[in-house]
């Protein structure tokens, strides 16, 4: 970024950040970019050189760019540069972002705070300037919330839910979002919150706005800890309200509270929680101490209509998801198959007739990176999907981790001893305590590791597309339904408005990898289990020539269509040293596999970037160090259970010429070490034949 002139959106998807990373280009090249924030966006929206905050913040950079250098062209006819000269002269956009860091802090409060007089007057005229348009019917009013270009008398409906935070980050207040670890606590569970839901904001012990949210739970990791930020829009109140022992009192009344995770306890003492819920009633009560407006405070919490209990939107989404699917699928960049139209046709193919995908094949073939492209790409494609789960099989896998069971009350008003109902991995792909009806698909890597009749029984019929009644409940029996495009509205309106019914659609799928040579050593699946999936083989090409030779064309880094290309494309770097070894690495691979424990590509690309790393494109003549290293590290885990005198030979076997399709390859690595450590590994001997 540092030696760009220009912005690249790449870098916002490889560091899946936006607003940051727009922010930071901007500091990095003040002198002849913008610094693009909720500042420099509010500012434009101002200054009425945008229509509205939720438009312009949705913009891609180039556009947001665009609009500040309209603003700025007039900033330099009405204003010039106003530092220029000065003992405090600063670069001309920085100028222009303070005068927008001003706007976003004027209001009464801080005109009441503030002891310098030029400041004072200047926020006054930003008061009046608002107030102005808020009259005049502008898009600035301060006492709108905007979302996706509407103010918060247009989302905060029937469907909106609404919610209470307690921050102490000041960053989260000025950049205007929530952050919390992804862990097992649940007022940490950001991905309850939705589009368009409400969130008051308890800032250091007063209530300082409320905010819409924008978008929903991210993810991101800062020294190792994997953390949720969700993106709201505050609106903040021209005074605070103290979050005092009356406001408590009041907050405290049954009538206002809801049945879980109320941010005021049953005493009357505010909960240490970070996120909690807040019903429509105490909502309402909240806003009516705000003195917001009458469209607003009775749009916000208009009533629900009598009798209509259904979601509207858990309804709509049900009713989508029963469409069929048709899925047109790319293969994942940086994987190559030798036979990738076939490969593509059969997939599509299976998921398009309704079949669920096992793929099989030896380690490294590429199984789960290519379980997850299908599913990142039907998420993007097919409005009937969701998004997907990705989860790997253990063997102590019960019914207990699968469908779920009974658990103690988390809720902090329910006794300790109080158990229930929790819905785990395949429930959640159905239904979210918040988010309602869902389709996400699941992958489950290396399948066959976990006990499948244990662990999967209760799914069967469901596969089969029967519906299943559990053994647990909640406020109804819990059931599992299958759904599918003759189901009445009535019944599509009864799963709707039953929360502890989960409905699996037609368009919803499993895909699952299982290693070849873990067939035998590992559970076995019953033929119940297995009719229910299509069986997809991804295997690795013949490594030898009809005459013999070592495919070492498979990996020359001089080819178009092969292995070294799809690398070469995610990671040029790695030429000079696949140029160095790439005759080396295919007689490895050929050795390995002329044993029964076959290895993928993958495996081989680990080894590649295990040797560059070593150097060996910089310094050829540590090929053999690191060619050994590589051997011994990496191929010697995957020969475990072959017979001692299998193991024995494939260890000889390595050094020496070998006659490639590219020319003969004279593969030297460290044979002495190669026996010693196999030795060690496998506890054979090399002293006697």
């Amino acid at each position: 970024m540092r030696r760009s002139d220009t912005y690249n959106p790449e870098w916002e998807e490889k560091l899946s950040s936006k607003r940051p990373m727009r922010e930071f280009f901007g500091w990095l090249h003040v002198d002849s970019q913008p610094i693009i924030d909720m500042r420099t966006i509010r500012g434009l929206v101002f200054f009425d050189t945008a229509e509205s905050v939720d438009r312009l913040k949705k913009q891609e950079f180039a556009d947001q760019r665009e609009r500040f250098s309209g603003f700025k062209s007039i900033y330099q006819e009405v204003v010039g540069h106003a530092t220029e000269g000065t003992d405090h002269e600063l670069p001309l956009n920085l100028e222009i972002y303070l005068l927008f860091v001003a706007v976003w802090k004027a209001n009464k409060s801080a005109r009441d705070q503030e002891t310098n007089e030029d400041l004072v007057d200047f926020y006054m005229l930003i008061i009046e300037e608002e107030e102005r348009q808020e009259n005049s019917g502008g898009n600035n009013s301060s006492q709108q919330i905007e979302s996706a270009g509407l103010s918060i008398t247009d989302v905060a409906d029937d469907d909106a839910n609404f919610y209470w935070v307690n921050q102490q980050n000041q960053s989260e207040i000025e950049e205007e979002y929530l952050r919390a670890k992804v862990d097992d606590i649940w007022h940490h569970d950001l991905t309850k919150l939705s589009a368009d839901d409400v969130v008051f904001h308890n800032y250091e012990g007063n209530l300082i706005g409320c905010s819409v949210v924008t978008e929903e739970a991210t993810t991101y990791t800062v020294r190792g800890e994997k953390y949720y930020r969700v993106g709201v829009n505050i609106q903040w109140f021209e005074e605070s309200i103290p979050v005092d022992d009356s406001l408590k009192g009041t907050l405290r009344e049954d009538e206002l509270r809801t049945d879980k995770y109320y941010p005021i306890d049953k005493n009357g003492g505010l909960t240490q929680t970070y996120l909690s819920n807040l019903s429509r009633a105490a909502a309402k009560h909240l806003i009516n101490r705000f003195q917001l407006s009458d469209k607003e405070y009775e749009t916000i919490l208009a009533p629900e209509e009598p009798g209509s209990e259904v979601s509207g939107e858990d309804f709509d989404a049900l009713r989508e998801k029963l469409n069929p699917i048709a899925v047109d699928l790319e293969l994942p960049n940086g994987l190559y198959f030798e036979d990738a139209s076939k490969l593509q046709n059969e997939i599509e193919a299976s998921l398009n007739s309704g079949k669920h995908i096992i793929f099989t094949g030896p380690p490294g073939t590429g199984k789960t990176k290519l379980a997850k492209e299908i599913c990142r790409q039907c998420t993007t494609d097919l409005p009937q999907v969701d998004g997907h789960t990705f989860t790997t099989a253990t063997s102590e896998w019960t019914a207990f981790d699968t469908i779920g069971g009974y658990v103690p009350s988390t809720d902090v008003e329910e006794s300790a001893d109080e158990l229930t109902f929790q819905p785990r991995l395949f429930l959640n792909c159905f239904r979210r305590e918040q988010a309602g009806i869902v389709n996400n698909w699941l992958v489950i890597d290396e399948i066959n590791r976990s006990d499948i009749d244990k662990a999967f029984g209760q799914l069967f019929s469901v596969l089969s597309g029967d519906s299943v009644e559990l053994p647990y409940e909640r406020k109804n029996q819990v059931e599992l339904v299958s759904v599918d495009g003759d189901a009445s509205e009535d019944e599509l309106r009864s799963i709707s408005s039953n929360p502890d019914m989960f409905p699996v659609t037609p368009s919803w799928r499993l895909l699952a990898t299982m290693n070849t040579y873990d067939k035998a050593s590992l559970y076995e699946m019953s033929y119940a289990f297995m009719r229910r999936f299509n069986f997809i083989h991804v295997g690795i090409p013949d490594l030898e020539t009809d005459d013999g030779a070592t495919r070492a064309s498979l990996l020359d880094p001089n080819e178009d269509d092969n292995y070294a290309a799809a690398w070469l494309a995610e990671e040029p770097s790695l030429e000079p040293t696949l140029e160095t070894v790439y005759g080396e690495l295919a007689v490895i691979w050929k050795v390995v596999n002329d044993y029964p424990r076959s290895i993928g590509p993958s495996i081989v690309r680990d080894i590649l970037g295990y040797v560059d790393a070593y150097g060996v494109g910089a310094y050829p003549d540590r090929s053999e160090e690191a060619l050994t290293a590589a051997i011994v590290g990496m191929v010697y885990p995957q020969l475990e259970g072959l017979r001692p005198d299998k193991q024995r030979n494939l260890v000889r076997e390595f050094a020496g010429e070998w006659e490639t399709d590219r020319g003969d390859v004279t593969l030297v690595v460290n044979e002495e070490r190669l026996e010693s450590k196999a030795a060690d590994y496998f506890d054979i001997r090399f002293d006697d034949e």
